[in-house]
This record gives C-alpha cells, sequence and structure tokens, in this order.
C-alpha cells in the first residue's frame, strides 16, 4: 500500500514525527520533568502599606521564577525524597540575590537546585524592595506527598515571601 502524499509530506512521515513527539514528552515528564505549583500565599506584610502593588507583583515574579527553573533533583527523586527547603537571602539594590542561607534543608540535591534557581534570578528593572528575605520551597512526589502545613512562626515572619511547590514523579 502506498502511503497518501499530502503537499510533498507523506503521512507515514507526519506520524513517526508525532510519535517521537509523544515518546520526547513521556520521556521528560519521567526523568527530568516536575510539575511546578505555585501557592500565590500572600503574607500579611505583603499587603500592607510597607509594600506597594508594583512590590508585590515583583515578589510574586520571583516565586514564579523559582518555581519554573528548580527541577526535582534526580538524586532525590531516585531515592523518593520528599521535604521543605526553607531558604533565606538577601535581595540586593544591584537587583541580585546574594547571602543564600538555608534554614531548613533536605538531602540529595534539594537545597542546590533552590539555591541555584535564586542565584540566577536577575532583576533587570530593579522592581524588588531590597532587604532580608525567606523563601518556602517544597518538594513532593507523586505517591509520596508531602504535606506538612507551614510552620505557624514563619507566616508571622515578615520577611517571609511565599511558598512554593515543586512536584516530581518518579521513575
Amino acid at each position: 500500500m502506498q502511503p497518501i502524499k499530502r503537499s510533498g509530506r507523506s503521512t507515514n512521515s507526519l506520524i513517526l514525527k508525532l510519535a517521537l513527539l509523544c515518546l520526547l514528552l513521556i520521556g521528560c515528564s519521567y526523568s527530568t520533568y516536575a510539575n511546578h505549583r505555585y501557592n500565590n500565599y500572600t503574607n500579611n506584610h505583603l499587603t500592607a502599606d510597607s509594600l506597594t502593588k508594583s512590590d508585590q507583583m515583583a515578589f510574586n515574579e520571583l516565586a514564579k521564577f523559582v518555581a519554573r527553573t528548580v527541577r526535582y533533583p534526580n538524586a532525590a527523586r531516585a531515592k523518593y525524597t520528599t521535604g521543605r527547603v526553607i531558604v533565606g537571602f538577601m535581595f540586593s539594590p544591584t537587583g541580585r540575590i546574594t547571602n543564600v542561607t538555608i534554614i531548613s534543608s533536605v538531602a540529595d540535591g534539594c537545597d542546590e537546585a533552590v539555591t541555584n534557581a535564586l542565584l540566577s534570578f536577575r532583576d533587570e528593572k530593579h522592581n524588588l524592595k531590597t532587604g532580608d528575605y525567606k523563601l518556602c520551597v517544597d518538594f513532593d512526589l507523586a505517591g509520596k506527598a508531602f504535606n506538612e502545613p507551614l510552620p505557624a512562626e514563619l507566616k508571622k515572619d515578615p520577611t517571609f515571601l511565599n511558598q512554593i511547590v515543586i512536584s516530581g514523579y518518579s521513575r
């Protein structure tokens, strides 16, 4: 049976390309894909008079950047590691993040993933307010969920920005 030709391309090559695309997407979902759920948690200090609406939007951009950039580490996924990384950092007037400190740690590369994401952030427009802040990043695996509530003292901390959940899939 001869393949049907359509504008110089055969249907078989189109099917082959779609099959390869599906395999690529499936492979990504099990090896490097992490489903990022961004929790738009807004602490009381973010709605206070001390921060403008543009400050709030800038902090949300930082949280979205971290959610897009952090990938579930392969070592953590292989060992079914879940947990919460709480990180402190200073936002400098130059638009860069410095003095990254791990306050609460998770093993198997999770701390490094969060630290590297924060250090790679650049605020080109200098919209973020300079100062010291904290960010919470939860690592959650499908089949082994991490569902601990945020500590009350962290919720009350005026330097706490947001909670981000990085969801991965085990192999």
